[in-house]
């Protein structure tokens, strides 16, 4: 039902962090990720669904109603079901607990922090990761994250967290 509009490629936040070219295909965005695994085969794209925050903002910005978010994560269960090496399943392991509990999560967020500063070499952005994370950097430039994290300057400025 697709009419090719860009309605969620101009919603999407991080369409409008990484481009279109980061995709590796003529579809980009929301729907690229959802029609780009199913034309071109998944084991060739299956990094591509996870190319989205699952925010919902291509839902409301299509004026035909295609729930993207929805065939994303359809498309997340496809992949998990045919592959994941236990290093993947143990990394994303790690990664939920840091992200589910706070004081791991804040541990976690000045670790990464300091990875990131190691391997731009000084730098505001990094051009080029070593090993695994290779392919985040061959398409696009990665930015490093702010010096204070929002969390820290909403405190700072007499905001109340939970």
């Amino acid at each position: 039902r697709c009419i090719r509009c860009g309605a969620c490629l101009n919603a999407c936040p991080v369409y409008r962090k990484v481009t279109g070219h980061a995709y590796g295909s003529v579809y980009s965005g929301p729907i690229g990720a959802v029609i780009t695994p199913l034309l071109s085969g998944i084991d060739k794209n299956s990094t591509l669904p996870e190319a989205s925050s699952l925010c919902g903002a291509c839902n409301e910005a299509c004026p035909v109603d295609i729930d993207l978010s929805g065939l994303l994560v359809g498309l997340r269960r496809k992949i998990r079901k045919q592959r994941g090496s236990w290093p993947e399943r143990m990394a994303l392991s790690l990664l939920g607990f840091a992200f589910s509990h706070t004081i791991s999560y804040r541990i976690a967020s000045k670790l990464q922090r300091f990875f990131l500063l190691c391997i731009s070499g000084g730098s505001r952005t990094i051009h080029s990761a070593p090993g695994p994370f290779s392919g985040w950097t061959k398409d696009r430039d990665l930015n490093l994250p702010a010096r204070i994290s929002f969390r820290d300057r909403w405190a700072r400025k007499g905001g109340r967290i939970r």
